[in-house]
């Protein structure tokens, strides 16, 4: 009973947006995927916190980008699957995240740009 796997949240590329991906639940033994999102703490139960997405067999979501999320505020995601046997929710410490949501990507390369010509250089020149 393979559920699911490697769940990673991480800040997108620009704008206020977080960059959820995973490997998905088999079909046979789940029958729903939901990732949820708190501001306090990881999500305890389905009915927590807000939901972000759900999929449901075949299961063919692997990523999905949240626009929702607050600017300048951490936000904290958990990914729960329902079980086909018994229906009840499954979730594990290692199917949560969390992430400081920026306002606009890229911080580094954007900083970078703001120094004068003078300073772009690699470390090896000289």
């Amino acid at each position: 009973m393979a559920g699911a796997s490697d769940f990673l949240v991480q800040r997108a590329y620009e704008g206020a947006q977080v960059l959820l991906t995973w490997v998905p639940p088999d079909a046979v033994n789940y029958t729903e995927l939901r990732i949820l999102r708190t501001k306090a703490m990881w999500p305890a139960s389905v009915d927590s916190a807000a939901l972000v997405m759900t999929d449901t067999p075949p299961f063919s979501l692997t990523e999905f980008s949240d626009r929702q999320a607050t600017p300048l505020e951490v936000a904290y995601y958990k990914l729960f699957q329902r079980r086909a046997s018994d229906d009840a929710w499954e979730t594990s410490d290692l199917l949560q995240g969390k992430v400081l949501v920026l306002e606009t990507g890229y911080f580094a390369e954007k900083m970078w740009a703001l120094l004068p010509q003078l300073y772009h250089t690699t470390d090896g020149e000289q």
